[in-house]
Order: C-alpha cells, then structure tokens, then sequence
C-alpha cells in the first residue's frame, strides 16, 4: 500500500521533469515581439513548409526531445511561421527565408542575430542556439564588424565562412572585397581561399588572374589547392 502511495507521489514529480517539446508561442509577430521584449529574451523562430520533409522530420525527432526542449525553452521565445500562409509568408520574405527548414534567431526589434539551415541532429541543433546566445560568436558579431569597415584578410576569411554556413551569398560579399583590395594583397594564404571561394567558373573575373599567377600561389598555398580551381 505505502509503495502505491509513493509511486501516486513520484508520479507528477517525474512528469512534471519531462519536457513536452519546444514550446512555440501562439499570436501574432508584433505579441511574440512584445513577449520577447518583456522577458528579455531573443526570439528563436522556425520557418517551415507543410511540404518539407526536413522540417517534418524536425519536429518529430529534434523539437521534441527532452533537452533541446529544456534548452529552447529556457533561453529563447520560441515561435514557428508558415513561409506559405499569411504573416509567416511576409516575415519569410523579410528576412530571405528561402530554403527549408530555416532558423531565424531575432531580438524583440526584429533584428537578426544568428540564423540556421537544414534538418540537425540533436547535438547540433542546440550548439547553434548555444551561438545565438554568444554575444562575440553569433553571425550579428561578425556582421556589425564587417559594417564598421573591418577588410583585412583573415577577418574577411572567417566572415565569409560565417555567412557561408549561415546560408548568405557570398559572391556579392566577395567582389567587393576583391574590387577594393591592392593586387599584390592578394597574394595570401588567407586571400587565396577567398579568391577561391569567388570562383565558379572559367567566365569569372579573377579566374585568369589565378591562372596567371599560379605560380607565386603554388608556393603560397601548394600546388593542390591551386589546381583545383583548373
């Protein structure tokens, strides 16, 4: 009898541990906006499609785990958006939402701070929350330098690879930096890889200026990587 009552006891305690899921706030952006404000918290936002395999497979496998939940919900106003219905079609729009499923970390004014792609494992999915919160390692680090006219190589090198794996077009970022920078400052490790990057096809600005110096970028860089580009 006593080991009924106790487990009658243990019972709650044990469901109220249990996380039912990522939380997602219902209402309108401009509510989701204000809560944000009031909790001080930024707002982490799933962009979906009713079509989309990978974000199905999300919110079956990833939300719904016990410490992505716990995670999520302790640090972020969670709220998910429709990129075809509505509101979620607008926001999808404002922010470049284009691929599914997207991730958009914003502060209670709307402004991006860090942004995600793609179906991830459980582990994966909360270090890239755990980069939102980190104010000198989300993408709005990278990109408010960037803004401030920070262009010397290896900055340029590692904002590049931010936005890369954030899913930004580089090429744009890239042309200007080429366009802008000396010749002959081209000529490092760094500035290779950017280069590099740039290139995608025989037709591109900088591909004849690789193939003509690839001798100075073979001792750079070795002959390898400078081969790949041909």
């Amino acid at each position: 009898m006593n080991l009924v009552k106790l487990a009658f006891f243990l019972l709650p305690m044990y469901v109220f541990c249990q996380e039912s899921g990522i939380k997602f706030f219902e209402g309108s952006w401009n509510d989701v906006c204000e809560k944000a404000k009031q909790e001080n918290k930024i707002i982490f936002v799933d962009a979906y499609a009713v079509w989309c395999g990978p974000c199905k497979w999300m919110a079956k496998n990833v939300f719904s785990n016990d410490t992505v939940a716990r995670f999520y919900n302790k640090n972020f106003i969670n709220y998910k958006i429709d990129v075809d219905k509505g509101e979620g079609k607008i926001l999808a729009a404002r922010y470049g939402a284009a691929a599914m499923p997207t991730y958009l970390f914003l502060n209670y004014k709307g402004e991006m701070i860090h942004r995600g792609l793609g179906a991830k494992q459980v582990v994966d999915f909360i270090k890239l929350g755990e980069k939102a919160l980190n104010p000198i390692g989300c993408f709005a680090y990278w990109q408010n330098r960037y803004i401030k006219g920070e262009r010397h190589s290896s900055f340029m090198y590692r904002y590049l690879q931010e936005s890369k794996e954030i899913g930004f077009d580089t090429k744009s970022i890239i042309e200007e930096y080429i366009k802008n920078v000396n010749h002959d400052s081209l000529y490092t490790y760094n500035n290779f890889f950017i280069i590099k990057e740039y290139i995608q096809s025989i037709n591109d600005s900088m591909f004849n200026f690789v193939l003509k110096n690839r001798e100075k970028y073979y001792k750079i860089v070795g002959k390898k990587e400078v081969d790949e580009i041909f």
